[in-house]
């Protein structure tokens, strides 16, 4: 990690410490705890007719040195539970992919 990128990780953390949430991720017998930011994600979804609609997908973005440090890679098929709007909600991955430099 060059000076930018530790920079750059030191000012998402703090910003993660205000805003994120705490994350309960479960992988085969094994659970971790770590902040992460929660979002909903707009897309569209085509049926292959002449309809197409709207859709929200949560995703979770992480910073990937919290997760180094951890010693976990999220895969398909783990779970995640954290509060949203004063309510528990457990989610299964289902897609794991790079949304920013450094963020999974």
């Amino acid at each position: 990690m060059d000076a930018v990128d530790s920079l750059m990780d030191l000012a998402n953390a703090a910003v993660e410490g205000i805003f994120g949430k705490s994350v309960t991720h479960v992988q085969g017998g094994s659970t971790f705890t770590y902040l992460a930011d929660f979002q909903e994600r707009a897309a569209m979804l085509a049926l292959g007719g002449q309809v197409d609609f709207d859709a929200t997908m949560p995703a979770l973005d992480v910073r990937k040195t919290a997760l180094d440090d951890l010693e976990l890679l999220p895969r398909a098929g783990d779970r995640v539970t954290f509060t949203v709007h004063a309510e528990s909600r457990t989610y299964r991955v289902t897609v794991v992919r790079e949304t920013a430099p450094g963020s999974v």
